[in-house]
């Protein structure tokens, strides 16, 4: 996973778009595998290179969840509501609290990295040199 992510992020890290979707794929692939400390701080670039990214605040939110504790669920509701008030004209970010701990994570179908197409790892077929 370690040696994907650099590979990833060397080669499209440095358009702003392209860092966003990198970490915020990398993130979630943490968070499917119960990684909560690592996917919190992929989620964190993915934040720091877009800051109204709701879907990297929501997705952060049940890894704080998990990690839990105190501060964890304070994080989490943090970035439950941050989610909500960037997309508030969208229902699939309001959380009922009350049911909450009955999830582990939830995913969205318009999350960022279903929405865009990733630039593609091989050269085009009939490419010179090929």
């Amino acid at each position: 996973m370690d040696a994907l992510a650099a590979a990833l992020k060397s080669k499209w890290g440095a358009v702003p778009q392209n860092g966003n979707l990198i970490n915020f794929s990398v993130a979630k692939l943490l968070q499917q595998q119960s990684k909560h400390e690592a996917a919190i701080q992929a989620f964190n670039t993915a934040i720091d290179l877009n800051p109204e990214n709701a879907h990297a605040y929501f997705r952060r939110a049940w890894s704080h969840k998990a990690v839990g504790g105190p501060n964890g669920f304070k994080k989490a509701g943090a970035d439950f509501e941050t989610a909500k008030k960037l997309r508030w004209d969208d229902p699939n970010f309001a959380i009922d609290y009350k049911r909450i701990n009955q999830y582990e994570y939830m995913a969205l179908e318009s999350e960022p990295d279903l929405q865009y197409v990733f630039p593609s790892l091989l050269p085009r077929p009939g490419a010179a040199g090929l």
